[in-house]
C-alpha cells in the first residue's frame, strides 16, 4: 500500500526529525524541548498570519508593549496583572513574528515584554530584532524568555542577542513540568525580587535554564536559579537600557499555565517597573537609629522611620510627586541576625504610630512613617523598605530598608 505525504506533512516530519535526532545528542537528550511532537500544529503556525489584526490597550501608566506569541488564558492573565500593577498595556495579537517593528512602532513605548514559548521555529524579522536593541540601548525596557535562548542557540535568531541573557540546553530543560526557582544569594534587594519568596515552585509550559550568557561590556546578574543550579531569572542593564530574561517559555505548546501562577505575575510586574519606570528618585537609606542592618525594640514602642529622596542632588518634597511613598513590611520566621541593635531608647512611645501606610513629608526634608511595632508580634524577622507610592511615576532606588527583628 502506497503512503501519500502532502507538502505539509513531509515539512512536520523532516523538522521532527531534525529535532528528534540532531548530531552530538546523546539518548538521554533526545526528546530535550522544545521538539516536534505536535510537528504539524508548530509548523502550521510557522506560516500562519496574525490571529487578530487589531490592538487593544488595558490600563493607565507607563506604556508597554506585549508581544503576544499566543492568545491563552495566561497571556490573559499576564495582561491583568500589568495592568493592575500601573501599566498601560498594549497587547499586540499572536504570533509575534508578524510584528516587523512598525505595527506599532517602539516610540510609543517605555518597555516591551516578548512571549516565545509557542513560536520558536520562526525568528522576529531581522528589522524587529534591531529595534528592539536600539530602543534598549537608548533608554527602554526589554523582558524575554524562552525559547529566545533556544533560537539564539540554532542560529535563527541572532540579530538581538544583546537581549538574551541565556542560552539552550540547561540542566532542567522540560515541557509541562513542575519547577522550583531559588533566589540567589546576595539579590535578595534587588528590585526584580521585590516580594517574591525565596523559594517558590510552579508548573511551567516549558522550562530550560540554559547557560549565562558573557557580555564584556554590561554584564548580567543572575537574581534565581533553578533547584536544578541553572540560571531561572536574569538581568541587565545594556547601555541606557535595562534587560531580564526568565527561563520559562510561557505558553509552550499553547497552555499558559506559567503566566497564571502568582509569583510568576510579580516578577513581570517588578521586572516592568524596573525596566519601563525611567524617573528614579534616590533614597539615602533611614536615618538614625534605624540606619543600621537590623535592630529590635521592646514591645508596643514605635520605630521612626526617617529617610531623605533625592533627584540630581535635591530633595525631593510632597510638591515634587503626586504620590507619597509608602511603607511595605514583610514578614520571615527564619532565625534573625546573631546581634540586632536595641534601639529602645531611641523610638518613640505607643500612641505616635502613623496611620494607613503613607509616609509623611516633614520640615526636616525628610519622609517619616512611625512603625507601631505591636502590630508584628510573631518571633522573626520583619523586612521593612520605603517604596514607591505609584511605580507608573516613579521607582526609588535604593530603596531605603531595615530589619525589625522580634525575638521569642
Amino acid at each position: 500500500m502506497k503512503h501519500q505525504f502532502s507538502a505539509k506533512n513531509l515539512y512536520a516530519f523532516v523538522l521532527l526529525g531534525f529535532f528528534l535526532v540532531q548530531p552530538g545528542l546523546s539518548n538521554a537528550q533526545e526528546l530535550m524541548h522544545p521538539y516536534e511532537s505536535a510537528a504539524d500544529t508548530v509548523a502550521s503556525s510557522a506560516t500562519s498570519t496574525a490571529e487578530s489584526t487589531s490592538l487593544s490597550t488595558t490600563g493607565t501608566g507607563p506604556a508597554l508593549l506585549l508581544l503576544v506569541d499566543k492568545d491563552t488564558t495566561g497571556t490573559t492573565a499576564l495582561t491583568n496583572a500589568l495592568s493592575a500593577a500601573g501599566f498601560a498595556v498594549t497587547r499586540r495579537p499572536a504570533p509575534e513574528y508578524t510584528w516587523d517593528a512598525t505595527n506599532p512602532p517602539l516610540a510609543d513605548f517605555d518597555c516591551v515584554v516578548h512571549l516565545n514559548g509557542n513560536t520558536w521555529l520562526a525568528p522576529l524579522p531581522v528589522a524587529a530584532q534591531t529595534a528592539l536593541v536600539d530602543f534598549v540601548r537608548n533608554g527602554g525596557g526589554f523582558m524575554g524568555s524562552q525559547w529566545n535562548g533556544y533560537e539564539r542557540a540554532q542560529n535563527r535568531q541572532i540579530d538581538m542577542n544583546d537581549l538574551v541573557l541565556q542560552l539552550w540546553p540547561g540542566p532542567r530543560n522540560c515541557g509541562t513540568c513542575t519547577q522550583d526557582w531559588i533566589i540567589e544569594t546576595g539579590q535578595e534587594g534587588h528590585p526584580v525580587l521585590v516580594g517574591v519568596p525565596s523559594q517558590f515552585t510552579f508548573s511551567a509550559d516549558g522550562h530550560s535554564d540554559g547557560q549565562q550568557v558573557t557580555f564584556d561590556v554590561d554584564p548580567s546578574i543572575v537574581l534565581m536559579r533553578s533547584n536544578y543550579g541553572g540560571p531561572a531569572v536574569l538581568a541587565r542593564e545594556f547601555a541606557d537600557g535595562r534587560v531580564v530574561n526568565f527561563a520559562h517559555a510561557d505558553n509552550y505548546l499553547g497552555v499558559g499555565r506559567a503566566l497564571q501562577d502568582l509569583n510568576i505575575q510579580k516578577l513581570y510586574t517588578n521586572a516592568a517597573s524596573w525596566t519601563c519606570i525611567r524617573r528614579t528618585i534616590g533614597g539615602a537609606g533611614f536615618a538614625p537609629p534605624l540606619d543600621q542592618v537590623a535592630v529590635t525594640v521592646r514591645q508596643n514602642r514605635v520605630l521612626p522611620l526617617k529617610a531623605k529622596l533625592v533627584e540630581e542632588g535635591l530633595p525631593i518634597t510632597d510638591t515634587d510627586i503626586v504620590a507619597p511613598p509608602v511603607i511595605e513590611v514583610v514578614f520571615s520566621p527564619s532565625t534573625p541576625p546573631s546581634d540586632p541593635v536595641d534601639v529602645t531608647d531611641d523610638a518613640l512611645i505607643a500612641g505616635l504610630g502613623t496611620e494607613g501606610n503613607q509616609f509623611v513629608f516633614t520640615g526636616e526634608s525628610k519622609w517619616q512613617f512611625n512603625l507601631k511595632t505591636k502590630n508584628y508580634a510573631a518571633p522573626g524577622t520583619y523586612s521593612v523598605r520605603m517604596r514607591s507610592g505609584d511605580p507608573a511615576e516613579y521607582r526609588i532606588d535604593p530603596e531605603p530598608t531595615v530589619i525589625f527583628v522580634v525575638k521569642e
